[in-house]
């Protein structure tokens, strides 16, 4: 990132299980998608899991859009019906994919440690949507927004 999150933000990252992902096709046709996320500062690292996909991973509509266009906008926040409890950050940076090798092997093993769940399905054979964040933006209700 051109100058890095303070703590606190870094926490908010962290502590969170999920976050919303915005792709871009060539065209500029958006698309969002919910998912889950490990955070080891500065990238962010998704699963391509087989849960429900009944398509090849290279024709998911994020992963088409990432070849495309790799740039990517992420959504991470707090909804309360007590509004004076809203916050949320916004990350943008690159996405890329990773099949192999010890960065996909460490991204695993950072989402199989925050979601129990993956030590079961076999997460350790997919594709792993890496993101090397560049900026946020953050907002917290009464406070200023922070954008950097």
């Amino acid at each position: 990132m051109n100058k890095a999150p303070p703590p606190e933000i870094k926490q908010f990252i962290y502590e969170h299980r999920v976050g919303r992902m915005a792709t871009a096709a060539d065209t500029g046709l958006p698309h969002l998608i919910p998912f889950c996320y490990a955070y080891n500062d500065p990238f962010l690292y998704m699963a391509l899991d087989l849960k429900s996909k009944k398509v090849p991973v290279q024709q998911l509509k994020r992963v088409k859009n990432i070849l495309a266009n790799p740039n990517v906008a992420i959504l991470i926040d707090d909804y309360f019906e007590n509004w004076d409890r809203l916050a949320f950050v916004l990350l943008r940076g690159q996405a890329e994919l990773i099949s192999k090798g010890n960065e996909h092997d460490h991204a695993i093993d950072l989402l199989q440690k925050k979601y129990p769940q993956y030590k079961k399905m076999g997460i350790d054979r997919c594709h792993v949507i890496k993101v090397t964040l560049s900026a946020y933006s953050t907002w917290k209700e009464n406070e200023q927004p922070s954008t950097l």
